[in-house]
C-alpha cells in the first residue's frame, strides 16, 4: 500500500471519529444516557465506541461465517449476543490481525489467540455442536483512542 493511500485512510478514520464524537457530544446528557440505555451499554462505553470510530462490523461477521455461525440467524435468535459481539469487535485492538487471518484462511486456527470475543464464540460453537476452540480470553488489547 502506498504511503499516500495509507495516509488518506488514516485521515479518513480520524475524521470519522471526530464526527461521531461531535454528534454524540451534541446530545444533552439525558439523550446520551437514553441512547446508551437503548443499546444496553454505559454512557462511558458509548463514548469510547464513538471515539474508536469503528462502524464496520465486517470482521466479526466474516469470522462467524467462517466458523459456521449464521450472523443473520444469530441476530434473530440472540440479538443481545450479536450486539455484544459487535461491541467486542469494535473495541478490539487486533482488527488488522483478524482481517489478515480471515483473508489467509487462518482464522479457525488462530482467532482464539487474540479475539476479544473468544469465550462468547466458543459458547456459540458449543451450543451448535460445532467443534470448539480453547475458550481462554487473550490478553486485552483495546484499540487506542
Amino acid at each position: 500500500m502506498s504511503v499516500l493511500v495509507e495516509l488518506k485512510r488514516r485521515l479518513g478514520q480520524v475524521w470519522r471519529r471526530h464526527l461521531a464524537l461531535k454528534e454524540l457530544c451534541q446530545l444533552d446528557p439525558v439523550a446520551r444516557a437514553a441512547t446508551a440505555r437503548d443499546i444496553g451499554i454505559s454512557v462511558a462505553r458509548l463514548e469510547r465506541l464513538a471515539a474508536s470510530g469503528r462502524q464496520d462490523t465486517q470482521p466479526i461477521t466474516r469470522l462467524l461465517n467462517t466458523l459456521g455461525i449464521d450472523r443473520t440467524q444469530l441476530e434473530r435468535e440472540e440479538p443481545q449476543v450479536a450486539r455484544d459481539l459487535e461491541i467486542g469487535c469494535a473495541e478490539c485492538g487486533s482488527t488488522r490481525r483478524c482481517e489478515r487471518d480471515l483473508d489467509a484462511g487462518r482464522s479457525p486456527r488462530e482467532f482464539h489467540k487474540y479475539c476479544a470475543n473468544v469465550i462468547e464464540i466458543a459458547a456459540l460453537l458449543k451450543a451448535r455442536g460445532i467443534e470448539t476452540i480453547p475458550a481462554q480470553r487473550p490478553k486485552e488489547r483495546r484499540r487506542p483512542f
